[in-house]
C-alpha cells in the first residue's frame, strides 16, 4: 500500500523523557522523543556524520549528537549548531490508546532498532 499511513511504533510508557528511542519504520531509522509535554519523531541519524541520535543527549527539546555535538530542535528538526548544516526530517506523531503512532509512507509495521 502506498500513501501516508499512521504506524504504531511503540507504547508511550516505554519512552523516557531524557532518553530517545530508535525504531525502524518502512526501512527508515527514526528517533522518537518525549519532551516539552509531547512526543516527536525525527530522522534517527545526525545529518552530519550519521551517528545515532538516540545515543545523544536530550535536554529541553534539543538533541545533541553523541559524535561531534551538533544540536537539533526535535520539534522542527532545525539544526542549531555545527558541524551539522542540514536539518533533520520530522514526522507527525499522535498518541492513541497509550501507543505512539508516526505518519509515514507505506503501511508496514515498525520494529525496534535500539
Amino acid at each position: 500500500m502506498t500513501g501516508e499511513t499512521w504506524i504504531d511504533v511503540m507504547a508511550a510508557e516505554d519512552i523516557d523523557e531524557f532518553f530517545p528511542e530508535g525504531v525502524t519504520v518502512n526501512g527508515k531509522y527514526l528517533a522518537i522523543y518525549k519532551c516539552n509535554g509531547g512526543y516527536f519523531a525525527t530522522d534517527g541519524y545526525c545529518s552530519h556524520e550519521d551517528a545515532k541520535l538516540c545515543d545523544g543527549y536530550l535536554d529541553g527539546g534539543i538533541i545533541e549528537c553523541p559524535l561531534h555535538h551538533a544540536r537539533f530542535e526535535v520539534a522542527t528538526g532545525r539544526v542549531l549548531s555545527e558541524p551539522a548544516t542540514r536539518n533533520l526530517g520530522v514526522y507527525p506523531v499522535e498518541v492513541r490508546d497509550g501507543r505512539i503512532h508516526v505518519k509515514m509512507e507505506g503501511s508496514q509495521e515498525a520494529r525496534d532498532a535500539s
